[in-house]
């Protein structure tokens, strides 16, 4: 209880300090991302991600309007489950909000001069503080504050009614117990993470406790981290913006990209028909030695995604096909080299002219006796 009570005195004392802090103007955006910041942080469908890993420049400044503890969705966001909270009887309170760099970094000393390394374990040295991004809070009840940095607060009424209300609003309970090695913090059931409505619910509907499952930074709902790659698809001199992705070292791109790169007027592929289960494709017999359509390289700095694993069957002239696709965005995405292998095509890469192509050089068992007809649309 001794160092309970310590960590509760430095806290009471810095977040008089945060009141104190000059404020700036406020912005529109849920997820707010400093220009200035550029590629320095780590973002992913368009939700921050702050961890032992991922850190935050010392320049990172969101914009926390006047008497504010929060960025403004989600100061506006806690002050509607505030209401709702009190109608439920409990009166919600932010114990500790925005913290800026200086701010956690004299938390932190003040840490680790009382328990020295062990202050890794529950605070967060400068930039890995979710507390810096001015969406995370510590949340107690004003009638038993003194209760909300210990463990026992799940067993409160106020901490019962956040772990099963605080999804409606948009915020998650970011710590979950046992998964310290996935978020890099023991359990605290007082600390929030405001996500927006969307993905809070999602998270709940799939049962992904982890920001870090669910965005796919780590493997435990089989997600994954998709970095767009390339931009431009050449065809006859005109361009078309597309997006291929690298997904854990492989390209995928979406399948009706790959339908129109694969494809000329000798080549022929299409989607037959589709539902949630499966995919039915079907290709015109390929009589040439070149597709004529080629992708231009172009690395993107950001714009990050996830990429959800589908257990849909690809089927291509009534064979299924053994490849590896991913949903992003909602849209299939297939893998490069598997689904042109299986259609009997090469992928040609010329890194000088950072250009790649597809040449089609066998047949194979999926488009074999395809007859050469125009296809149905």
């Amino acid at each position: 209880m001794g160092e309970v009570n310590i960590v509760k005195k430095i806290v009471a004392t810095l977040a008089i300090l945060a009141l104190l802090m000059p404020s700036v103007a406020k912005a529109n955006d849920e997820h707010f991302v400093p220009k200035t910041s550029g590629d320095k942080l780590y973002v992913v469908n368009d939700v921050l991600l702050v961890n032992k890993k991922y850190s935050l420049p010392s320049d990172y400044n969101p914009p926390i309007a006047s008497g504010a503890m929060l960025y403004g969705p989600a100061q506006k966001a806690f002050l509607e489950m505030r209401a709702a909270g009190l109608k439920a009887g409990v009166n919600l309170q932010i114990v500790s909000g925005y913290r800026s760099y200086d701010y956690q970094n004299q938390l932190f000393e003040q840490y680790r001069a009382n328990f020295g390394d062990r202050a890794a374990q529950f605070s967060a040295i400068p930039g890995q503080s979710e507390h810096q991004t001015g969406l995370a809070a510590d949340i107690g009840d004003a009638s038993y504050i003194d209760l909300t940095l210990e463990q026992s607060f799940a067993d409160t009424k106020a901490g019962k009614w956040l772990a099963a209300n605080s999804t409606n609003y948009g915020f998650i309970l970011r710590y979950t117990k046992g998964d310290d090695k996935l978020t890099g913090y023991m359990y605290e059931p007082w600390h929030f993470r405001y996500v927006g409505k969307k993905v809070a619910k999602e998270m709940t509907t799939l049962k992904i406790k982890t920001l870090e499952d669910y965005l796919g930074v780590t493997d435990g709902a089989g997600r994954k981290v998709a970095t767009p790659l390339y931009y431009q698809l050449i065809n006859n001199d005109t361009l078309k913006k597309v997006k291929l992705f690298n997904i854990a070292g492989r390209n995928y791109l979406l399948l009706n990209d790959f339908m129109e790169l694969a494809s000329d007027e000798h080549a022929m592929l299409y989607i037959e028909s589709h539902d949630e289960n499966q995919y039915i494709l079907s290709t015109v017999k390929p009589e040439t030695e070149l597709a004529i359509k080629k992708l231009v390289l172009k690395p993107q700095k950001s714009g990050l995604r996830t990429a959800v694993p589908t257990k849909s069957n690809l089927k291509l002239n009534g064979i299924e096909l053994k490849s590896k696709a991913y949903f992003i965005d909602n849209n299939l995405y297939i893998s490069l080299g598997d689904f042109a292998q299986n259609l009997g095509y090469q992928v040609k890469l010329d890194k000088k002219e950072k250009q790649f192509g597809l040449e089609w050089v066998k047949e194979t068992a999926f488009t074999k006796g395809v007859v050469s007809t125009e296809p149905v649309v």
